[in-house]
């Protein structure tokens, strides 16, 4: 059964990925955790690591808006569902290489929103003001 992204959302970030640089700099980081648990042999910090990135990932995941994003949400979706599944393989068999995987898939996520929210800094508001 494929997953489908919420509609209805209030907070339209009609610029794309504007709402997302600090929640793949808070994946990578609970990640970086994990990878620091895996290294200690520390079974309850990985799961407690690994939890809080599956949490990010579907935060991420319902804050796709496909109607706005178009073909890069409908791109970066099934990305999400990849990551989830790498989270669990990390989780299950204390792989440090999937991590790091993981971490390499979402550099180039984390370089583009933090361009695109440079660049929307000052930008004037496209959400719709109350009157």
């Amino acid at each position: 059964m494929a997953l489908a992204a919420p509609s209805g959302r209030q907070d339209s970030p009609a610029d794309g990925f504007r709402h997302q640089p600090s929640g793949y700099d808070d994946l990578v980081s609970a990640l970086d955790e994990a990878l620091d648990a895996i290294a200690r042999d520390d079974v309850e910090a990985r799961c407690a690591a690994i939890d809080t990135a599956s949490d990010i990932v579907t935060s991420l995941f319902l804050g796709l808006d496909i109607g706005r994003q178009g073909a890069i949400g409908e791109s970066i979706g099934p990305l999400y569902g990849a990551i989830l599944g790498r989270l669990l393989q990390i989780n299950l068999h204390n792989d440090p290489a999937s991590a790091r995987e993981v971490i390499r898939l979402l550099e180039p996520l984390r370089g583009v929103s933090r361009r695109q929210d440079r660049s929307t800094i000052g930008a004037p508001s496209t959400a719709t003001q109350p009157r």
